[in-house]
């Protein structure tokens, strides 16, 4: 921030409040005849990262003796696009795979994500969030997950493939087979005596 006195008239002990979306400051400050001075001012990081980019205010007050005055300055916090995308996959029986879209730019951006699942898999894949659109194309299932991100917003997906319930019902099925063919194939035992008669 740059304060400059464009007069001949010497300024001591001026105090000096800022405040905007970004920071708030307070300092005093003295200004001699036509003299510049320029302050950086720490910003506060969190507040940043939820902002979008375009034109802001800071409200600025001046108090010198008994003399108060307020101004305002527009601050330019410029467009900075980004998209950060991660993705984890892991487990066996439950197969699990994580995408996760991050915005860490200043601007809102519209982010898809996709998981691709054959058909025969799909019907055993649950997800932690309802997808935008399925589409299917020749044997692969397409699910579509879309969504306009905010500033530190982020869209998480979570596919689980839960390969353990189908070798529950693999062994089911076996199970009953071999009861059925046991109770079916149950072995019949028949005597037979013999008696001679006169």
């Amino acid at each position: 921030v740059t304060f400059s006195n464009k007069g001949g008239h010497i300024f001591d002990n001026v105090k000096v409040e800022m405040s905007s979306s970004f920071f708030s400051d307070s300092r005093t400050i003295s200004l001699g005849a036509l003299e510049v001075k320029k302050f950086d001012i720490a910003i506060d990081q969190e507040k940043l990262m939820k902002l979008v980019a375009g034109p802001y205010v800071i409200n600025i007050k001046l108090t010198f003796g008994t003399n108060a005055a307020q101004t305002s300055a527009i601050l330019k916090f410029e467009e900075r696009p980004g998209i950060a995308t991660t993705e984890v996959v892991d487990g066996f029986l439950e197969r699990r795979y994580e995408v996760e879209k991050k915005n860490e730019g200043n601007v809102k951006t519209a982010v898809t994500a996709l998981v691709s699942k054959d058909l025969f898999s799909s019907l055993f894949t649950g997800f932690n969030i309802e997808p935008s659109r399925t589409e299917i194309s020749g044997f692969t299932r397409n699910y579509i997950f879309q969504k306009d991100l905010a500033p530190s917003e982020s869209l998480k997906v979570i596919a689980k493939t839960r390969w353990w319930i189908l070798i529950s019902i693999i062994v089911a099925i076996i199970l009953i087979w071999y009861l059925l063919d046991k109770y079916i194939k149950t072995k019949v035992v028949l005597s037979k005596r013999v008696s001679f008669v006169r």
